[in-house]
């Protein structure tokens, strides 16, 4: 990450380590969704020999999560994990530090010195809820990082992630113009779906339209599919990333004589299975926007630039490309007939 390369989408296991076969199985899934690292809990000694067994075998890159005893950090890198992310504040003891130092760039293996605004270290003598929390995060982070420089170690990621997004872009602005380190983008306890997809959307819409960011988790109390899901739409909806295609659809009116919203659902379900299956680097680039419209009023006029899409009447729905009608089909066969065009265009590409 970082360096000019495209922006990962991370995310962070829910299953406990001590059923690596779940474990395994949801980190496939993950992948499949288009997760590209991997986040796990190391809370004690007791998940190392599994830790182990789930470095080795997952499809994607694995951070350990450290908290409370950075000794853990040593034996997660021993186990064979990609990546270390540990808070400021279990960096403390001088011996375990500078073997975590040492260790890690002997494997070339990153350290994320991640805070939260949970886990500030207050100024000597001030309370903390007396100071600015976007001057706090800053001051733990560079902390966090002149320790580790001070070792000769530099192979460092930095968040610093708080529940507010007007302090979440104001803190990653200023840590874009103090370090040169690859920035992981957040916000800590963001809630459930709607309210976490919101939020994220607000704050990495602006960091990431102004080149600020490198790697991102969508935070949500839940299924982590969804952060997955919701971090591929934000990447697009900027362009900073391709996946599939992009479904655009109308909200719907009274000119509307079909279920729309089960259609959408069915057509955005069809094509990730097809992305999945394919494989993102083989998506054809003659396919990005599909267009699922209500009513042919808007339809091929409004998603003009789609590459495919159907607009529907009552009995049937009218296929067109790039807002050209090409044919008209009974209802029940329009999504069919959808997927046999973005087929088509697989096959042409290969």
């Amino acid at each position: 990450m970082g360096g000019g390369t495209p922006v990962s989408i991370q995310s962070m296991l829910t299953e406990p380590l001590n059923n690596v076969t779940a474990a395994l199985k949801q980190t496939e899934n993950l992948h499949k969704a288009g997760c590209e690292i991997i986040r796990v809990a190391v809370p004690s000694n007791a998940v190392l020999p599994t830790l182990k067994i789930f470095a080795s075998e997952s499809p994607m890159p694995v951070v350990a999560d450290i908290h409370f005893d950075g000794r853990l950090a040593i034996k997660a890198i021993e186990a064979g994990c990609h990546k270390i992310r540990i808070n400021p504040g279990n960096l403390q003891n001088p011996e375990t530090l500078t073997e975590l130092a040492a260790l890690a760039k002997e494997r070339s293996v990153p350290i994320r010195v991640g805070v939260n605004s949970g886990s500030v270290a207050p100024r000597k003598g001030i309370r903390p809820e007396k100071i600015d929390p976007v001057t706090l995060l800053i001051d733990t982070v560079a902390r966090g990082i002149q320790m580790l420089t001070d070792l000769n170690f530099n192979d460092i990621v930095v968040s610093a992630k708080c529940h507010y997004v007007f302090s979440t872009i104001a803190t990653y602005r200023r840590l874009a113009g103090m370090f040169p380190y690859p920035l992981h983008l957040g916000v800590t306890a963001a809630g459930g779906l709607r309210q976490a997809v919101i939020k994220h959307a607000l704050a990495f819409g602006v960091l990431l339209a102004e080149g600020i960011g490198d790697t991102l988790r969508v935070s949500i109390t839940g299924d982590p599919i969804e952060e997955v899901r919701a971090g591929w739409d934000i990447l697009r909806a900027l362009n900073l990333r391709k996946r599939g295609a992009v479904v655009v659809s109308c909200p719907t009116c009274g000119r509307t004589a079909v279920p729309l919203d089960k259609i959408t659902a069915e057509v955005e379900t069809t094509l990730e299975a097809l992305v999945t299956d394919v494989g993102e680097d083989k998506w054809p680039d003659s396919i990005r926007t599909v267009a699922v419209m209500g009513c042919v009023v808007n339809g091929p006029g409004e998603a003009a630039a789609a590459d495919i899409g159907a607009a529907f009447e009552k009995t049937t729905a009218v296929i067109f490309r790039k807002g050209e009608i090409i044919e008209r089909v009974p209802v029940d066969d329009a999504v069919q007939r959808l997927v046999a065009l973005v087929e088509e265009a697989i096959d042409a590409s290969r």
